[in-house]
């Protein structure tokens, strides 16, 4: 009877070491892949916020303050010949107590669109992104004045809006912005 009774109690030691034993071994595994998990999570966490620190410390050293705006939009639109047209009108005011010296608008297109017709400007159409520059008798803008004498026709395959663009200009004093489309401006 001695021997069963030793028997019954090696049998349920080794069942409950087994299934610690086991159950270690699930937990380790379990905690070392949390713990792998969670060291991956936080590096790139930690480099995350490090870059996205990074890009709003660029963004906060480059942004400036100007009293130059810009409005860009469409006037006029009407469709012919299995084309969509629209015309646009730019005007730059110059609020600053110094005058514009020079200026660039930049517009980004899309394949199909085409320059129809332009004027006060001369248009670089080379590319998408197109470069509206002033001519001569627009290209300084003074103190507290607006320009506001630059259009031009675009036809596209389809109906669609011109929507990002920048308007890059120097001051007199030299400082050289970059005004976006959503009002911002930047050091260029």
């Amino acid at each position: 009877m001695m021997n069963k009774k030793k028997l019954c109690i090696i049998i349920v030691i080794a069942i409950i070491v087994t299934g610690l034993a086991v159950t270690f071994a699930v937990l380790s595994k379990s905690g070392k892949h949390k713990e792998n998990v969670n060291e991956e999570t936080t590096v790139n966490n930690e480099k995350q916020t490090d870059s996205v620190t990074e890009a709003a410390k660029a963004d906060e050293r480059k942004q400036v303050q100007t009293s130059v705006t810009m409005q860009f939009k469409q006037s006029n639109s009407w469709e012919g010949n299995g084309r969509f047209y629209a015309q646009y009108d730019l005007v730059i005011d110059n609020k600053e107590t110094a005058k514009i010296s020079d200026w660039t608008f930049k517009i980004n297109t899309t394949n199909g669109t085409t320059l129809e017709q332009s004027w006060n400007c001369t248009v670089d159409t080379s590319d998408l992104q197109w470069s509206v520059v002033p001519v001569d008798y627009n290209k300084i803008i003074e103190s507290q004045a607006q320009m506001n004498n630059v259009g031009f026709i675009i036809s596209f395959a389809s109906k669609e809006e011109l929507k990002k663009y920048t308007l890059d200009f120097k001051l007199e004093s030299g400082m050289e912005i970059v005004l976006a489309d959503d009002g911002k401006a930047y050091k260029a």
